[in-house]
C-alpha cells in the first residue's frame, strides 16, 4: 500500500474514500490476491558494539562461569561476522570465548592481552585501572576502584600460574593448543597457528592487534563496570542495538563459507598427499 505502483500513491483522503480505504491509510504493507503481506527482515545485533549481557546460560558453560558476559558481533568488510563473548567468572577473572570450526573455545583473556602486543603486566594492569576522558588523557576514575585492581591481579596471577610471562610464550601456548583443530595449519610453527588464530577468529573487524588489545580493555571495563553495578546490561530489543541482514550480505556470507570450505579440504588433501 502507497508504495510507487501503487494505484493509491499520491490520493487525497476522499479519493481513498472513493476507493473503499479508510481516509487516514498510511500504507506501508502488501495486498496480493487479497491477502495482507509483510516482509520479515533477518534481525541481527548491532554490529561492532559490545554489549552487556545478562543470560542464565552463561553460567552453564563451565564450573565457575556466571550469568553476565560482555558480546560483541565482529563484522568483516565483506559482511561475514563472528561473534566474541566475554565470560565473567566468579573467582574476578574473564574468559574470551570465540567460535572456530563450530566449537566454542574459551581462553583466559591476559593471555590474549599479552599475545597480542608486546606488553608488561604494569602496563596491562595500568590500562584495565584507568579511563580515558574526551581529552583522551588517562586517568582514574569509576573504573579505578580497588575491586578492578584486585582483578586485574587475578588475571595477571593466572599467566603466572601457567608460566606465561612474555608475548612468545603466549603465542607458543595459543599455538600449541590450535593447531590440531586447525588442520590446514598443522604443518606449519606454533606462532604462525598463533597469529592465525589472532587474525581470523579474534575481533576480526580490527586488523591491528593494538586496536584489539585496547577494545579488550574497554570489554574488560565494561564487564567489571556491569558486575559492580556501575551500569546496566544493554537492551538487545531495543531498535539501537539491532540492525537488518540484507539479501546481498546472506548471500556473501554463503558463498565465502562454501569457498573456504571447498579450499580448507583442498589443503588437508593436498598436505596428505592424495
Amino acid at each position: 500500500m502507497q508504495s510507487k505502483l501503487c494505484n493509491l500513491k499520491g490520493k487525497g483522503p476522499r479519493e481513498l474514500v472513493s476507493y473503499k480505504e479508510e481516509a487516514t491509510e498510511m500504507g506501508g504493507y502488501f495486498i496480493l490476491n487479497g491477502l495482507e503481506r509483510f516482509i520479515r527482515p533477518i534481525i541481527m545485533p548491532k554490529r561492532n558494539y559490545p554489549m552487556s549481557t545478562v543470560r542464565s546460560s552463561f553460567s552453564d558453560r563451565r564450573e565457575g562461569y556466571t550469568d553476565k558476559a560482555v558480546v560483541i558481533r565482529c563484522v568483516r568488510a565483506d559482511q561475514t561476522s563472528l561473534t566474541v563473548k566475554l565470560y565473567y567468572l566468579s573467582n574476578g577473572s574473564a574468559r574470551l570465548g570465540f567460535w572456530v570450526q563450530g566449537r566454542e573455545y574459551m581462553l583466559p583473556v591476559g593471555i590474549l592481552l599479552k599475545a597480542l602486543i608486546d606488553t608488561t603486566d604494569r602496563e596491562i594492569y595500568a590500562n584495565l585501572t584507568s579511563y580515558y576522558n574526551e581529552k583522551y588523557e588517562k586517568g582514574k576514575g569509576v573504573v579505578g576502584t580497588p575491586r578492578i585492581g584486585d582483578r586485574a591481579q587475578i588475571i595477571l596471577d593466572e599467566l603466572h600460574d601457567l608460566s606465561l610471562f612474555t608475548r612468545l610464550q603466549c603465542l607458543q601456548y595459543i599455538g600449541e593448543h590450535f593447531q590440531p583443530i586447525m588442520r590446514e595449519l598443522r604443518n606449519e610453527s606454533h606462532y604462525i597457528v598463533a597469529d592465525a588464530v589472532l587474525n581470523d577468529y579474534i575481533l576480526v573487524h580490527l586488523k591491528n592487534n593494538f586496536d584489539k588489545f585496547n577494545l579488550l580493555i574497554f570489554m574488560l571495563q565494561k564487564l567489571f563496570s556491569l558486575i559492580d553495578h556501575t551500569s546496566v546490561p544493554d537492551n538487545p530489543d531495543s531498535l539501537q542495538n539491532q540492525e537488518i541482514l540484507l539479501p546481498g550480505h546472506l548471500i556473501t556470507i554463503y558463498l565465502k563459507f562454501s569457498i573456504k570450505l571447498l579450499w580448507c579440504s583442498a589443503s588437508v588433501l593436498s598436505s596428505e598427499g592424495i
